[in-house]
């Protein structure tokens, strides 16, 4: 059994955090609205992942779709705070879904062919999203009117998109999260990121918070210490932000629209049983 609760803590009044959205199952993929009235977030508690909407004002939980034999990851908002990308993987693969919060209507991208997921909105109307075809690299393309491009020529597993449609992206199979230039070179962001480390990272505006894990050596010849940092994407200075750290997987941080409150998500409970039996008898 594998319990994980999403937890919020005040920057400006360095408290610890408290949970704020719990259950006794799955709790995960937590993203604050554009006004910052709303945590769309992803759930177990009823069987398949679904998405779910918690209001901050009531306290409320509700659960606004939920997809047969599909579990459903990925949550993001549009900048008008009236839809969502969802990614899905189920019986036909990975595919994204695009949800209007008023009426609780969904449909699939169909003018993206092929299997994908990771999909985001960017802020003229394009939307990226990663392939995942079987034996294929998971590449990076960006989807605008009925143009297709793809961005990288290796996998990819997770895009951001800043305020002024830079991309940020990592990927698995080297360390770092990184800033695509206009001429599609890449800078490094972030050189001891692990890629063992997911995608413990999010971009809110034109700023970049990650999780590093454990201490490293900066360019500058100090010793950066575990905890979550903020770089600044038009300067690159980077500032401690916190000691507290996610501890579940997937992704697990969100920051709120004024850059005050941080979504962690946190293990509460890992519960497990193990089983032998003799492969020569006939046992139950």
């Amino acid at each position: 059994k594998y319990n994980a609760n999403i937890w919020q803590f005040n920057l400006k009044q360095s408290l610890k955090p408290e949970p704020l959205i719990t259950s006794i199952k799955y709790n995960s993929f937590p993203k604050y609205s554009p006004d910052g009235k709303h945590i769309a977030f992803v759930s177990n508690r009823k069987g398949k992942s679904s998405v779910w909407l918690y209001d901050i004002d009531s306290k409320s939980q509700t659960e606004i779709i939920q997809i047969a034999n599909a579990d459903l990851t990925l949550p993001v908002w549009d900048q008008q705070g009236e839809n969502l990308l969802i990614s899905s993987r189920g019986e036909t693969g990975y595919q994204c879904y695009q949800l209007s919060i008023s009426t609780r209507s969904f449909e699939t991208l169909s003018e993206i062919q092929g299997q994908h997921f990771g999909c985001v909105y960017g802020a003229s109307g394009e939307i990226y999203a990663i392939s995942r075809e079987p034996n294929e690299p998971s590449y990076l393309f960006k989807l605008k009117g009925s143009n297709l491009t793809r961005l990288t020529n290796f996998s990819v597993n997770q895009v951001a998109l800043t305020n002024n449609d830079k991309v940020v992206y990592s990927t698995p199979d080297s360390n770092g999260i990184f800033l695509m230039k206009d001429n599609g070179e890449s800078i490094n962001l972030a050189p001891d990121y692990k890629g063992s480390w997911s995608v413990h990272w999010v971009v809110r505006d034109n700023y970049l918070y990650f999780a590093r894990f454990q201490q490293a050596a900066q360019s500058n010849g100090e010793i950066a210490k575990p905890g979550l940092y903020q770089i600044d994407l038009t300067s690159l200075e980077q500032n401690f932000v916190s000691a507290e750290l996610p501890s579940a997987i997937g992704n697990t941080i969100d920051v709120d629209p004024l850059h005050q409150s941080i979504l962690l998500v946190k293990t509460d409970s890992v519960e497990m049983n193990l089983y032998h039996a003799k492969l020569n008898e006939n046992l139950k």
